[in-house]
Order: C-alpha cells, then structure tokens, then sequence
C-alpha cells in the first residue's frame, strides 16, 4: 500500500515538472512571437536564457516544495516505525500514562 502511494506521488511530480517544462517552452515561444512581431533579430540562446531566469525562481520553488515534503513524509514513516517498534518492546500500561 505504501509502496503504491509512493509511486502515485511521484508519478504526480513528474507530471508537474513536465506541464512546468511545457509552459517554459511556450513562455519561450511567446517572447519569440514578439520579437518577430518587432523585426528585430532574435538570440534564441539569449531568449531561452532569459526564459529559464524568468520561470526559475517559480521552479526552484516547487521543487524545494518536493524535496521538503518528501523529507517530512520519510521522517514520518521512520517515526511511525520507530514508535510501533518502541510499543512492542515497552512494559504492559507504560503507555497509558
């Protein structure tokens, strides 16, 4: 069961990434359109930099999210394990208290 939601939950993330990829490279398009809409001569790499600055910082952020929410669901489950293995070994009534 575990293991199952494990494999949904990053089944998710990587399907965020890949819609945050698809809306880089159409942020990407959209400056390109407005470059030619001026006539003026276009550095792609120059473009596509600016793009990836622009959408870097939203990006940086959700995948911090990622990575933090992952840690906290490890230490969640070392926990879980930890206090059920705790209760096993304690005396009868020790947790009643």
């Amino acid at each position: 069961m575990l293991q199952k939601k494990h494999e949904q939950k990053w089944l998710l993330q990587a399907i965020f990434l890949l819609i945050y990829a698809f809306k880089l490279l159409l942020t990407t398009l959209a400056f390109s359109t407005a470059f030619f809409a001026w006539n003026k001569p276009i550095d792609f790499i120059l473009l596509f930099k600016a793009c990836i600055l622009a959408e870097g910082i939203f990006l940086f952020k959700i995948v911090i999210k990622i990575i933090w929410f992952s840690l906290i669901g490890c230490f969640k489950c070392f926990n879980a394990l930890a206090g059920r293995q705790i209760k096993t070994t304690a005396p009868d009534g020790f947790w009643e208290k």
